[in-house]
């Protein structure tokens, strides 16, 4: 077992996966020739464990589902109902966002948490239903997820894990977030950061200033953004995780347009394109979508068009919406304005249904101007007044400073008044 703690240490401290992976593998040779078929099953177990966590880091599944349900097979012929909680969180973890089967994910993990609750294993139960709660959150089921994650943010604080609490946090930032309640999303963030800072966690303290950034950013602080989004990018290069630092550039780079550095946005872009090759298939191209931004902006509506199509930068069931740019908003407005409407109304008209369906309040009115916009365009100028007036009321509500002020732009440039 000594292998095993030095590789969770290994994972726990260092960030280092591939070393961890490589203690695991000796592990279960170990226990091979042994013929130990629990030390076998720990091994398979912390493997599994181990890969569904690299997934985060390398962008890639690999063999995690493959290797989790044999190990799944054997917790089963041992009778070990720990191993099985364990192994099904594993499989959700291999089935969840753009990986594998969501749907399987989502019945894994359901599963899973079962299994813990019925056998007392309250920090599987935890661990399970707070990776959970992210998986229902990013596919717009709010409330459940709101619920679960809060039960187990109140365990890992009950037992003093601070950085599980504050990974709980971050998911429920999310979640308040896409609710359209900035305050408490503010809030929660704080809490966040405050024990990112104590723990020094990397992956937290980059990621909680990236969405504190975000929070300013939407609610018109731009320079305040710019500062603490300067300061995620920076530990986020000093890291070796290469998704935090895509992550981090092209959150800074979006915003970066709103500031007036569009060179520096689009270096960062490129950057994003470069590192993103081949990893996360079939997730939006949030590059392109930036770039597109960046075109826009420029008064390049032409260009900006051919850039990213509209509704290809954003999926409603993926978990990037609620991040501090809305990734899908360039590629649409850029096709109205050369009148490409179809398929601009399709998308827009997709993402409202699901913003409306889901909760999700802060999507609504970019989705509304957009909207707005299309129906001018079609020559519907009373109708694009109505919805102007119905997202601004919401963005306004909301807090939304920056996309009240992009609403009245959009007003004053189809001659909409107040």
């Amino acid at each position: 077992m000594d292998l095993y703690l030095r590789a969770g240490r290994t994972i726990e401290l260092m960030d280092r996966y591939a070393d961890a992976l490589a203690l695991y593998d000796e592990m279960l040779a170990a226990a091979l020739e042994r013929g130990d078929r629990q030390m076998e099953l720990a091994a398979l177990a912390a493997r599994a464990t181990g890969e569904a966590i690299s997934v985060s880091v390398a962008g890639e599944q690999g063999q995690t589902e493959q290797h989790a349900l044999e190990a799944l097979a054997l917790a089963r012929e041992l009778g070990d109902p720990a191993a099985e909680a364990k192994l099904l969180w594993v499989l959700m973890l291999a089935n969840r966002f753009n990986l594998g089967d969501y749907a399987a994910g989502l019945e894994y993990g359901r599963r899973s948490l079962v299994i813990a609750r019925e056998h007392g294993l309250d920090e599987q139960a935890a661990l399970t239903a707070q990776d959970l709660a992210q998986n229902l959150g990013a596919h717009g089921q709010l409330a459940e997820a709101h619920a679960m994650v809060n039960e187990s943010i109140s365990y890992w604080l009950r037992v003093g894990n601070l950085p599980l609490a504050a990974n709980g946090l971050r998911n429920r930032l999310e979640i308040e977030w896409l609710q359209g309640e900035l305050d408490a999303a503010e809030r929660t963030t704080r809490q966040s950061l405050e024990i990112d800072e104590r723990t020094s966690n990397v992956w937290g303290r980059a990621m909680s200033r990236m969405y504190l950034g975000g929070l300013y950013v939407v609610r018109g602080r731009l320079a305040e953004a710019l500062a603490i989004l300067d300061e995620a990018f920076a530990i986020a290069n000093a890291s070796e995780l290469l998704v935090l630092r895509l992550t981090i550039a092209t959150t800074l780079a979006s915003v970066l347009i709103a500031d007036g550095q569009p060179d520096r946005a689009r270096g960062l872009v490129d950057e994003a394109r470069r590192g993103m090759t081949g990893m996360f298939e079939g997730l939006p191209d949030i590059p392109s979508a930036i770039q597109a931004a960046i075109e826009l902006a420029a008064g390049r509506p032409a260009q900006a068009a051919r850039v990213a199509e509209p509704g290809t930068a954003f999926l409603p069931d993926l978990p990037f919406a609620f991040s501090v740019y809305t990734i899908w908003s360039a590629p649409i407005e850029a096709a109205i304005v050369v009148g490409n409407l179809e398929p601009a109304r399709d998308a827009t008209d997709r993402i409202l249904a699901h913003a409306i369906r889901t909760g999700a309040r802060f999507w609504q009115p970019e989705a509304r101007r957009l909207w707005a916009l299309a129906l001018a365009a079609a020559g519907d100028r009373a109708a694009a007044r109505v919805e102007l007036d119905q997202a601004l009321a919401l963005a306004r509500e909301i807090g939304m400073a920056s996309t009240a002020a992009a609403i009245e732009r959009s007003r004053a440039a189809i001659a909409v008044t107040a």
